[in-house]
């Protein structure tokens, strides 16, 4: 994950403030926000070890009660400061409330998820980011099943003038004292391949990253499913009548289905 000292970071979602405490005291990010969903109280209970009073005593500051998803619930304090959000393995919490549940729940889980992060990508550009800063946002999340099914590369399609610059091996010892916990449960995720996703609407600024490319935007591979090379059209015809290609096409056009729906 590419880090400079002289960023103003944001974190999302930061349940326990592990991650925002590793990057203060182990990377050198002085001018560091975090946020979490849960209220303090909700925090200290749910997480019995947790970052909060670390980070206090470093004088960092610390946004409760903040819903990537909800624009009401962003400060305004916090509005085009930044040079860089992250997100670390999100997925969507438990519903609110059954009236929520029922609205949404012909989405699907992996909808569900794949409108968390778009949201999470569209408030960041649109709202967090500083204009004159590189104007970053990474998202890191397991390699694994569901996770890799949610097409975390194309997210941003909608959304005018980002891009997706590329993805870095998430290598969690890189981050020490930072643990990655399940949502909504005092518990620690079993350690996986990862990857750092990473985007940007200024591209040019950013070219020196080294990051590496989605096989999805590859000449003759699968836009969906990245595999190929492809040499030939029959092959690429088989290939999305096999089981995997149709699933993900199932998942893609839902995907489409749920943005026409959104304001």
């Amino acid at each position: 994950m590419y880090l400079d000292t002289s960023m103003r970071v944001l974190t999302i979602g930061d349940g326990d403030l592990t991650f925002s405490r590793s990057l203060v005291s182990h990377h050198g990010i002085e001018n560091l926000t975090a946020s979490v969903l849960d209220s303090e109280a909700d925090l200290r209970a749910k997480y019995s070890e947790n970052a909060l009073g670390d980070l206090t005593e470093q004088k960092i500051d610390v946004v409760f009660n903040l819903d990537i998803t909800d624009n009401k619930t962003i400060p305004a304090s916090l509005l085009g400061q930044f040079d860089l959000v992250i997100f670390q393995f999100p997925l969507i919490p438990n519903f609110k409330s059954q009236s929520i549940f029922e609205r949404t729940k012909h989405w699907g889980s992996n909808g569900l998820n794949r409108l968390l992060l778009h949201k999470f990508l569209k408030n960041s550009f649109t709202l967090l980011l500083a204009e004159n800063g590189a104007r970053l946002a990474y998202i890191s999340s397991k390699d694994v099943k569901p996770y890799c099914d949610w097409d975390i590369e194309n997210l941003h399609k909608s959304l005018p003038g980002v891009r997706f610059l590329g993805w870095q091996q998430f290598v969690l010892s890189d981050f020490p004292e930072y643990v990655v916990r399940n949502v909504d449960r005092d518990k620690d995720v079993k350690s996986t391949a990862a990857k750092s996703y990473v985007w940007s609407d200024k591209p040019e600024q950013n070219k020196s990253l080294t990051l590496n490319p989605s096989e999805k935007h590859k000449n003759n591979y699968c836009a969906l499913c990245g595999n190929g090379p492809f040499s030939t059209d029959a092959i690429i015809q088989s290939h999305r009548q096999s089981r995997r290609h149709k699933k993900l096409q199932g998942y893609d056009d839902n995907w489409r289905r749920i943005l026409l729906e959104q304001d």
